[in-house]
């Protein structure tokens, strides 16, 4: 599928804070040496890159998806009743844009032609592995990424086609916001390292992953929802 996951940013009212936190919490290797300056991270996915950027509005997570053609899933995407909130620009080379469905998520896309191969994920702490978009309307939302990526999802949620070798699901929730998912050996020891560097953990506990694995929610300093799960 030409769809699935080209980049994910992590937005923050203070970006030094916030990279310091991930960069203690999971070994992430994160890089501003480009021409923009811009923070890169490796978070051990080889197709899909992160970065963390500051913005006064406030945190969020932006998940951007590859597109052959930028212009014209934009327009797909806004016939579908999608807003546009950022214009096709260009940056490392690439087309990108965001936009955000009624009521939902703001998500980008990021023009990036060819297939992506199913690969196992690395086996280190902080490797990314997933996606997870909460919105109120999960039905709405499915036919939305259904008609705009092509993506197949069932009625819980999970996402089965589209997504390459990472797995991606919606929930419910009042809030809208979309989160990363990522592998580390002991949600234990997460949650500890966590609460010491400033964050902390969301309060319905442990449940589980579309594979069965065991997984945590927790917050960031700046209020940003990420995900872990369990080998």
């Amino acid at each position: 599928m030409n769809h699935g996951l080209a980049h994910f940013e992590i937005v923050a009212t203070d970006a030094r804070r916030l990279r310091t936190f991930y960069e203690r919490l999971f070994d992430w290797e994160v890089n501003d040496d480009n021409p923009v300056g811009y923070p890169m991270i490796d978070a051990g996915y080889p197709f899909a890159s992160g970065g963390i950027v500051a913005a006064p509005s406030g945190a969020s997570v932006v998940l951007y998806f590859r597109s052959p053609h930028v212009h014209q899933d934009l327009l797909r995407a806004e016939v579908l009743g999608a807003r546009v909130t950022a214009p096709v620009t260009k940056m490392f080379g690439v087309e990108l844009t965001r936009f955000r469905r009624p009521g939902g998520n703001e998500i980008g896309l990021w023009s990036t032609p060819g297939r992506v191969p199913s690969i196992e994920a690395p086996d280190m702490e902080g490797c990314l592995v997933g996606i997870e978009l909460a919105m109120q309307d999960v039905t709405t939302a499915s036919s939305f990424y259904e008609h705009l990526f092509g993506w197949s999802i069932d009625e819980r949620g999970t996402v089965h086609a589209g997504m390459a070798s990472l797995g991606a699901r919606f929930v419910h929730e009042h809030v809208p916001r979309a989160s990363i998912v990522l592998r580390a050996s002991s949600l234990d020891a997460v949650a500890q390292r966590v609460r010491q560097l400033g964050g902390r953990d969301v309060i319905e506990g442990v449940t589980t992953w579309v594979d069965g694995r065991r997984l945590g929610r927790f917050v960031d300093p700046d209020e940003n929802t990420f995900c872990v799960v369990e080998p």
